[in-house]
């Protein structure tokens, strides 16, 4: 089946060209939506197209990442994206060419935003020569061909090149003569646009470069968009639950969702400690098991595999990814590590490789993500030190090398906080304290306990 990348749908005019058309001809593709990322869109969605942009079609190992290349593709192997006449088919792709290329003032001054309302400043004379021309190009087809699209009686690749024109002319209250302006009705009266619509209407991403397009050019008087939902209703399943993360974690849970909205999923759900949480099998090793776990969960907090696991992480990791994908799945948080790419040859290397590319596995994913990247816990220097008392010489090879550890209960606090909020999505976060070296921490816990203990790097 066709994958079809696309992005945020209140925004990503070029997004929406491939989808309706698809979506109306019934060409049957997967969607895998991933919002824009305010400094870095392009880097994040470089992992699936090759220019940094969408919308982009995968047919196995084939890509094609333009919109009209798109279109073409698909009309090499479905009838009906161009019209069969010679004529209505020259017409169809000089109007869609001309999209494709044209109307750069219609483009930068009335960007795609489906649920705003917006007065325009003024029409300056570029913007009414665009809107011109559009009005001639649409006159032109629904006269030569009978409409009630563009090029004759059925929707083609040309109607859905200028489906987000429909939109623009919703948004900004865009004046056209009768025939252009009843099109643009008809457009947006399509089932698909319909549903385009509604789930842009849903979207809670915020993407404050879009929205300041719109400000620039005139004055919001509505917005249609669901609230930004900082503490958003969802039901929540952490695994790894008898891990020390895990279940410190779901001790926070509660602070911030509903006890009945959270699921604790582990290899053996009865050793999970924490009372009143719904418990389910899980195994990183059975992806059908995990799947199973995962049903109905709106966010996976996916705590990485135990390093004892080595390069076997990665197999573990990608089966969760893929479990939390094939129960429909929506976000998912990942417990990463602080690094800084210096690591390589060093004991703590393999630890970094694995956990980078689970990162990079989850952003291809599709899935809505947020990394953080955990700061080494403290409590495992600690029980160190306190083995090393004994001798009083605390010995590692950290030399004068500087850590910003935190409490696994700090991490876990970290998380659960950010669960309900939707403003993470996309992001990675270095989730560290203030950083100390091993002299320092030694210093500090002889301090707080009443120790001797002297650190000796090696």
């Amino acid at each position: 089946m066709y994958v079809l990348h696309i992005a945020n749908k209140n925004y990503s005019s070029w997004s929406l060209r491939p989808w309706v058309l698809m979506q109306t001809l019934d060409i049957p593709f997967e969607e895998r939506l991933t919002p824009f990322v305010t400094g870095s869109t392009r880097e994040h969605f470089r992992k699936f197209s090759p220019s940094g942009t969408v919308p982009c079609l995968h047919d196995g190992d084939l890509v094609v990442w333009d919109s009209l290349a798109i279109a073409e593709y698909l009309a090499e192997r479905h009838p009906g994206v161009w019209p069969a006449g010679v004529e209505a088919r020259a017409f169809a792709r000089c109007a869609a060419a001309e999209m494709h290329a044209g109307f750069g003032a219609l483009r930068n001054n009335c960007s795609m935003n489906c649920a705003l309302r917006v007065r325009l400043h003024g029409t300056g004379p570029e913007l009414q020569r665009d809107l011109d021309r559009l009005a001639e190009l649409w006159t032109e087809g629904l006269g030569r061909f009978g409409g009630p699209y563009l090029a004759g009686d059925r929707f083609t690749a040309v109607d859905a090149f200028f489906a987000p024109v429909a939109f623009r002319i919703q948004t900004y209250g865009l004046k056209l003569p009768g025939a252009a302006a009843n099109y643009a009705r008809h457009l947006l009266a399509l089932p698909a646009m319909g549903r385009w619509y509604a789930a842009a209407l849903e979207e809670s991403w915020r993407d404050e470069p879009h929205e300041a397009e719109v400000r620039a050019v005139g004055t919001v008087l509505e917005d249609l968009r669901a609230p930004v939902r900082h503490r958003s209703p969802v039901r929540v399943a952490v695994t790894a639950a008898t891990g020390r993360l895990g279940q410190a974690i779901l001790r926070h849970l509660p602070e911030e969702i509903p006890v009945s909205d959270i699921v604790a999923v582990a290899r053996e759900p009865a050793r999970v400690q924490v009372p009143g949480i719904e418990k389910r099998a899980g195994d990183y090793a059975d992806i059908g098991q995990m799947t199973a776990a995962f049903r109905g969960i709106h966010t996976v907090i996916l705590i990485s595999a135990p390093v004892a696991g080595g390069s076997d992480r990665v197999p573990l990791h990608r089966n969760v990814i893929e479990a939390a994908r094939r129960a429909g799945v929506v976000r998912l948080f990942y417990t990463s590590v602080i690094g800084n790419g210096l690591e390589s040859g060093t004991w703590f290397g393999p630890t970094q490789q694995v956990n980078r590319q689970a990162e990079a596995d989850l952003e291809a994913s599709g899935l809505q993500w947020v990394i953080g990247r955990n700061g080494l816990y403290l409590e495992l220097d600690l029980i160190q030190m306190r083995k090393a008392a004994d001798t009083g010489v605390y010995s590692n090879p950290a030399g004068e090398g500087r850590c910003g550890y935190l409490t696994i209960d700090e991490l876990a606090f970290a998380y659960a906080r950010m669960v309900g909020d939707d403003r993470h999505a996309g992001n990675i976060y270095n989730l560290i304290g203030a950083t100390h070296s091993q002299a320092e921490l030694v210093a500090m816990v002889n301090d707080v306990f009443g120790l001797q203990t002297r650190y000796e790097a090696i």
